[in-house]
């Protein structure tokens, strides 16, 4: 097992893929395992916060405490149903319940399936940047940088601002009559996010999710 990677893929599992910035998983099976300690950890760690809390709040309201000491068992009973039903309703003590929740679900899904999910909340963080990061682009469209690779597959380099609609590796692309295949998909700069890497089709192979994209390629 490679250690640094194993230690780094608790922190990577718990991120959107977006925010890898380049690091990837030395091993799907390492990575499996990263999540599990991940979801073990959110889980654990979310209800240990509950109930530290959920002390300092008693010991916050003491002297109602105080008042139940006077009482008899069914009004005390009652009134620290009512003080722990407050408790619950708090927004962070929901919060934490849910994460909580949450990572007993990713620690199941990574031990059942090998399935690795982020946290909901950095995933809806990406997906509203990623939004916005639209919008933007549509204000102000930033064009497609493209780069003819010399090699004598005659590869394309697409760097665009935002990730493609559908495109992903292996997917077919159509430009003006050539068809290419997205042979690999590297993560950009700070203004261009994402590049693709295409590659003249070899004749006959099987076509996957046919993209078309208009631009210009230059005459030999």
């Amino acid at each position: 097992m490679n250690w640094p990677n194993f230690v780094a893929g608790i922190f990577f599992s718990m991120l959107p893929k977006a925010y890898w910035r380049g690091w990837n998983y030395s091993s799907t099976t390492d990575f499996s395992r990263s999540t599990l300690v991940s979801g073990i950890v959110e889980s654990l760690g979310s209800m240990w916060f509950v109930v530290a809390r959920y002390k300092a709040f008693l010991l916050f309201r003491g002297y109602q405490l105080r008042f139940l000491a006077a009482t008899n068992q069914g009004t005390q009973l009652y009134m620290t149903g009512v003080l722990t039903l407050e408790y619950l309703l708090q927004p962070l003590t929901i919060i934490l319940a849910y994460c909580a929740v949450e990572g007993a679900v990713r620690s199941i899904a990574a031990w059942v399936s090998d399935e690795t999910y982020p946290v909901l909340l950095l995933k809806l963080i990406q997906i509203l940047q990623k939004r916005l990061l639209r919008r933007k682009e549509k204000a102000t469209p930033i064009p497609d940088k493209v780069e003819q690779v010399f090699d004598p597959h005659q590869g394309i380099r697409i760097a665009s601002v935002l990730p493609k609609e559908g495109w992903r590796k292996s997917s077919t692309i159509a430009i003006e009559d050539e068809l290419y295949e997205i042979e690999a998909v590297e993560q950009g700069t700070s203004l261009y996010k994402v590049a693709y890497v295409l590659r003249k089709k070899p004749t006959g192979t099987i076509i996957r999710g046919l993209y078309r994209y208009e631009m210009s390629l230059p005459r030999n």
